[in-house]
């Protein structure tokens, strides 16, 4: 079995494609946001 860490990608690797939703609801991949351009994503862990 893989270790946890193991599964953590390394800094400056290429995130894979994915799709969330957006403020409004509409779908959004990763590569329509970027456009070929750098991106931060920012994950919230919710409510405190």
């Amino acid at each position: 079995m893989a270790s946890p860490r193991s599964a953590i990608p390394a800094v400056g690797s290429i995130a894979p494609d994915f799709q969330v939703l957006d403020h409004t609801g509409a779908p959004v991949t990763l590569g329509e946001l970027t456009s070929g351009r750098p991106l931060i994503l920012v994950f919230y862990r919710g409510a405190y």
